[in-house]
């Protein structure tokens, strides 16, 4: 009777110790797989939008081939970036630009669109070009950020201590966020160039920069 009652702990451990391994595997592979998952489930959306109104548009001739929307909808781009780049594009650009400036709303918007375009995508990447960690939104907590400019004008003249103007982007949409200005002596300056901090805020903490303390003689300072 004592030996029965002994071989019941026995295996309900063995089953509770396969079903932790089946656990922890699932969990792993899960972990794995998702991010693989879900990228190729974006860019399909994405290649499957652009390539269907692309194709709307041009009508039913190319409508038997996929991709090609997708392909004239590139080109298209790069035939606007070609034009830009050139003068008489530039003045027709400067041109258009100051007749949206006019107009109530859309200048708001336009202007907003355009400093995070080119803060992301343009030349001026030094707007982004340090990663700092920021006590937010209270004391213990700390956010990810990027320092976009030294505190200056009635910002600066209004505040005690010499501030920095901070972007603390949200999670995973990095184009959207807000500014806060931080005492410049209260940041955590980071090591880490601008794309990893993109790549850490977009996958929520899951992917981690690499970094070597040792191989690093000290934080770089704005």
């Amino acid at each position: 009777m004592n030996t029965e009652q002994s071989k019941k702990p026995k295996k309900l451990q063995s089953a509770r110790s396969v079903f932790t391994y089946l656990r922890r595997y699932l969990i792993t592979g899960i972990a794995v797989t998702s991010p693989l998952a879900i990228t190729i489930w974006v860019l399909w959306g994405l290649f499957s939008f652009v390539d269907s109104k692309a194709r709307s548009v041009l009508g039913k001739t190319i409508a038997g081939v996929p991709g090609v929307g997708v392909l004239i909808f590139f080109l298209l781009i790069l035939l606007v970036g070609i034009f830009a780049t050139n003068l008489i594009g530039k003045r027709m650009l400067s041109l258009a630009e100051r007749v949206v400036s006019r107009i109530p709303l859309a200048n708001k918007i336009y202007a907003a669109v355009q400093e995070i375009s080119t803060a992301f995508l343009g030349s001026k990447r030094s707007i982004f070009s340090t990663v700092v960690l920021v006590e937010y939104p209270r004391k213990g907590l700390y956010s990810l950020g990027f320092v976009t400019s030294e505190g200056k004008g009635e910002v600066q003249d209004k505040t005690a201590e010499h501030v920095v103007g901070v972007f603390v982007p949200t999670t995973p949409n990095p184009t959207s966020g807000l500014l806060v200005f931080v005492p410049k002596d209260e940041l955590i300056y980071l090591n880490m160039t601008t794309e990893d901090g993109l790549k850490l805020v977009i996958s929520g903490g899951v992917f981690t920069p690499a970094y070597n303390s040792k191989a690093i003689e000290s934080p770089k300072t704005a």
